[in-house]
């Protein structure tokens, strides 16, 4: 009996398109709703929608300035939550993938069934695991370190304080900036910039570049502070580092 084989391509590059796809949208509508913020003037007082939405009001309906402040802690929580689940299936994706690839080397699998087996049961098991034991169980199979670790584990403690505390910082959980005493949350801005008679402009949409124009490509590191108050409400000035 002639022996069947299955062909099995790699494309690590895959394993960023939940991120990318869920990041795209996340920032679009975080920052469609801060500019609904500024102009918020403009917005009717009322819809028709909310006689039909479900409708709970303890003492006073808020002024406009607190509505403003309400609203933009919603959309921080929700950035933040909808950020943290690209990032998670983004580190789903890569921990089946490169488990997979080890046990395919191995020789366990012997047939199709075997193979899509072992891909449920890695998925599985990987969506039972927290951010930090994932990305420690990634990094055990991995030959180089994995990058940006502790932008991800910042960004997660944020996610966390918000969802779980409701924006409520915990002394013990969420301060991960002993010295300053407050919750810090960096990611890393990547830039193309032009050179422009030995300035460096930002490459930008509707940026012009003449011919033999040199452009540079730069990592930057940025973060928040997030003061250790009652609440994730204030926020110092942002830092380049």
């Amino acid at each position: 009996m002639a022996k069947s084989t299955i062909e099995i391509t790699f494309k690590p590059i895959d394993t960023s398109n939940n991120l990318t796809t869920v990041l795209k949208n996340c920032v679009d509508t975080v920052h469609f709703g801060l500019r609904m913020i500024e102009n918020s003037e403009n917005l009717p007082k009322r819809l028709d929608e909310e006689d039909d939405f479900l409708h709970f009001q303890i003492g006073q309906i808020p002024n406009e300035k607190d509505q403003q402040i309400i609203f933009k802690k919603w959309l921080l929580a929700k950035g933040f939550e909808d950020l943290m689940k690209g990032i998670n299936l983004t580190l789903i994706d890569a921990y089946v993938l490169v488990v997979f690839r080890r046990i395919l080397i191995s020789g366990e699998i012997k047939n199709e069934r075997d193979l899509l087996n072992k891909q449920s049961e890695l998925k599985i098991k990987a969506q039972e695991y927290g951010i930090p034991t994932l990305i420690t169980k990634l990094t055990d199979y991995l030959t180089q370190e994995l990058k940006f670790t502790d932008c991800i584990l910042s960004i997660n403690k944020a996610r966390n304080c918000f969802i779980h505390r409701n924006g409520i910082i915990d002394p013990d959980k969420d301060i991960n900036n002993k010295e300053e005493n407050n919750l810090e949350i960096s990611w890393v801005k990547y830039l193309f910039t032009v050179d422009k008679n030995g300035a460096y402009e930002e490459l930008k949409e509707g940026t012009r570049v003449i011919g033999k124009t040199s452009v540079h490509d730069i990592l930057l590191k940025k973060r928040y502070l997030f003061v250790h108050l009652k609440k994730l409400t204030c926020l110092t000035n942002n830092t380049w580092k």
